[in-house]
């Protein structure tokens, strides 16, 4: 099986890798970590582009593109730590233009393709897990619409978001709901996390209303949330093999130029094994991410373990990385002016989002056993 990129998908890295080195380096991501992470012109020019319309379908003015090319937005954003903005509002794209009522994706679809609606997904509960049976957020039947209950946790980028996807359990068993920002009863605490390119939040609901139009009709809500699980991981899982990247892109290059006992480093046998074990956690994630991609994509027999495993590896090989890139480049690693602690931040944060290996390795055990 062929991993890599087709010829297209190539010249979308292109682009996309020379847009954030002109438009958003280190320096401006930096820059957002320090005064907010949102900045309403990058945004513009990135809708402008089409990466919002990547995985929505034409006729709601998309682009029609699957989540294999929308993985290859996913790597470079993590390669320069970029703002997840883009990876949230396109998960939750993908999921209401598979689960979604015609009159849902009539609403919403154009407007996020269009740069006018940012999104995310409100899932993870503070004494619950990552999976569709872990969700207590009540949301009761009241008249026509409903009314949910209940706070979200490690909400990513929910303080510039104009929409959520809502997991909640009705006395039917679990839902998504689309939930406007601007809804009455719902709030937003942003959390002081180890990130400092995106945020946080816990997102509150005090018996917020909302229609029953709200409500996606989902035809088996249990698998339907793991499928909408599978995608935000496939993201993750591409967004930390860019981390991966260009932290063993920078490593190397600070051990080729780092002098001690009048020889870099890079010469020293300890450094050269150190770098060679980076790059196979590298290409071992390259090959979990892509593989993971696939199968969601084309609905593999064996999308959950794929999905899975590849989560399990890829944080642990990223957070692996990031220790050595420190390492290697010894007490300057920690300083504010060099660029590896904002993404070892980065690669710690994913390890944990979305679920810690041993909760993935624990579900594929389960699996196994089955």
């Amino acid at each position: 099986m062929d991993f890599g990129f087709s010829e297209e998908q190539e010249m979308l890295r292109e682009s996309c890798q020379q847009f954030l080195a002109e438009r958003s380096p280190m320096r401006k991501v930096r820059e957002m970590g320090e005064r907010g992470r949102f900045d309403p012109d990058l945004w513009r020019e990135i809708a402008e582009l089409g990466w919002t319309a990547l995985v929505i379908p034409e006729e709601h003015d998309g682009l029609g593109l699957g989540l294999v090319d929308l993985l290859v937005l996913a790597e470079e954003h993590g390669r320069t730590c970029q703002p997840g903005l883009l990876l949230s509002t396109s998960g939750v794209a993908k999921v209401v233009a598979e689960f979604g009522s015609d009159d849902q994706r009539a609403e919403w679809l154009p407007a996020i393709a269009g740069g006018e609606c940012r999104a995310t997904w409100a899932h993870y509960e503070p004494e619950g897990g990552w999976g569709p049976d872990d969700v207590a957020l009540h949301a009761k039947r009241e008249g026509d619409g409903w009314a949910l209950s209940g706070n979200k946790r490690l909400v990513s980028d929910a303080v510039d978001a104009d929409l959520f996807l809502v997991s909640a359990r009705t006395d039917e068993g679990p839902a998504l709901f689309l939930v406007p920002s601007s809804t009455a009863g719902l709030s937003v605490t942003p959390h002081q996390g180890l990130e400092l390119s995106r945020t946080l939040a816990e997102v509150s609901f005090d018996s917020v209303a909302v229609s029953g139009e709200a409500k996606l009709p989902l035809d088996d809500a249990r698998a339907n949330i793991e499928r909408a699980l599978q995608i935000a991981l496939v993201l993750q899982c591409g967004e930390s093999l860019g981390v991966s990247e260009a932290l063993l892109e920078m490593t190397v290059e600070y051990a080729k130029g780092r002098v001690q006992f009048d020889r870099p480093i890079g010469s020293f046998q300890a450094i050269r094994h150190k770098c060679a074990d980076m790059r196979v956690d590298l290409e071992g994630s390259r090959t979990f991410a892509r593989y993971a991609a696939l199968a969601v994509e084309e609905g593999f027999e064996d999308v959950a373990e794929a999905v899975h495993a590849a989560k399990s590896h890829i944080g642990e090989a990223t957070s692996r990385i990031a220790g050595e890139a420190l390492q290697i480049h010894g007490g300057v690693g920690f300083t504010w002016e060099y660029d590896v602690h904002v993404f070892l931040r980065r690669a710690k944060c994913n390890e944990m989002l979305w679920g810690a290996p041993a909760w993935h390795n624990e579900r594929l055990a389960g699996m196994m056993i089955d």
